[in-house]
């Protein structure tokens, strides 16, 4: 833009208010159309411009609702899915026995009276196994966590039944 005459790159004219006043016309034409209102036949092509304007500066007219509604749906299908619960287990390791937490379906959220503190360690009371304090890793949003072997396993020459803790998470502040 040059200043001195006030022009634009590319206009052969100086930029006045009248052109303001029809771009503001022409834009709340446009905004009118997609809103299923009939546009006048003298502003159809500058509403057509804005509205094309619109698309090559933010690259989608998708209405926000359509956009909210995906959003919304994808955050649902997230939270219903495992995906969510497991995320945060994976990459976890047992600190005792180094054996990985998270095989894919393997850990669930316990109740607060499925876990009691003895003096050995947390009582999985479903099973009564005693988990050591020692296998015990904080919780990251403070609820009991356990992660079962699905199977029996066998691991540097340590045995697991079908059932037992491989992974145990606390809640955060309890012993």
């Amino acid at each position: 833009m040059s200043a001195l005459d006030g022009r634009r790159k590319g206009q052969t004219k100086p930029f006045t208010d009248e052109h303001r006043r029809k771009l503001s016309e022409a834009a709340r034409a446009g905004a009118d159309q997609r809103r299923g209102f009939v546009i006048p036949d003298h502003l159809k092509n500058e509403a057509q411009r804005v509205y094309m304007n619109y698309w090559n500066r933010h690259g989608s007219v998708i209405p926000r609702e359509v956009w909210r509604a995906a959003l919304g749906l994808m955050l649902l299908l997230f939270v219903a899915s495992d995906a969510g619960a497991h995320g945060w287990y994976s990459g976890k390791d047992d600190p005792v026995t180094g054996i990985g937490c998270c095989g894919g379906t393997d850990c669930k959220e316990i109740a607060d009276d499925g876990v009691q503190e003895t003096a050995a360690g947390y009582l999985y009371v479903p099973t009564g196994e005693v988990i050591p304090y020692s296998r015990a890793q904080e919780s990251r949003d403070w609820r009991f966590h356990r992660c079962e072997f699905l199977g029996d396993y066998t691991h540097k020459g340590q045995h697991y039944k079908k059932g037992s803790t491989r992974c145990f998470f606390r809640k955060p502040g309890s012993i």
